[in-house]
């Protein structure tokens, strides 16, 4: 992911991704959204079922070759000639400076986003924002109070809700 702000204060974020990691651009005000700003690489989606056979390869059970369920992938080598596909979706999002709440960027593995909705992580996120940010202490013990909770609540409720996969979460505040 790349910020890139402007004189006038917007910024322009862009994402890149592979395979079955998600990010989620989140509003932190109270009542904001929660809008995905990359592309979930699954050998059952129509298109990229079109791309794996333009490319000379099949999907069977929803897999590439009847073997991975990502159809675009940093690895899984054996499978490029497959159709796996290392070139990334890359998506742009304007973000207004006019919320002065500010933004995270929530960027996980599918551990996470087969429990929680796009939705549900923001709401974590402003949840964490909203609770450092009342205990006071200054920007310092914010962030600090940030950096121990944001992405260690997404986890843990991930794995309330039944996620087995493998989690890994990281969350960028701006």
């Amino acid at each position: 992911a790349l910020l890139r702000r402007a004189p006038a204060g917007d910024a322009t974020l862009h994402v890149a991704n592979v395979g079955d990691s998600r990010a989620v651009l989140v509003e932190l005000r109270a009542g904001g959204g929660a809008r995905r700003v990359s592309t979930d690489h699954h050998a059952g989606d129509p298109d990229e079922c079109k791309r794996i056979q333009e490319e000379g390869g099949f999907v069977r059970y929803g897999r590439v070759a009847g073997q991975l369920i990502v159809s675009r992938s940093l690895g899984d080598h054996h499978l490029k000639s497959a159709g796996v596909s290392c070139i990334p979706s890359v998506h742009t999002a304007r973000v207004g400076a006019d919320d002065a709440a500010g933004h995270a960027l929530v960027i996980a593995s599918d551990g996470l986003w087969d429990a929680l909705s796009d939705e549900d992580a923001g709401d974590v996120v402003r949840s964490c924002a909203a609770a450092a940010g009342a205990q006071g202490g200054g920007p310092e013990m914010v962030v600090a109070a940030l950096q121990e909770t944001s992405a260690r609540s997404l986890v843990d409720l991930a794995k309330d809700r039944g996620s087995r996969d493998n989690i890994l979460v990281v969350v960028v505040f701006f």
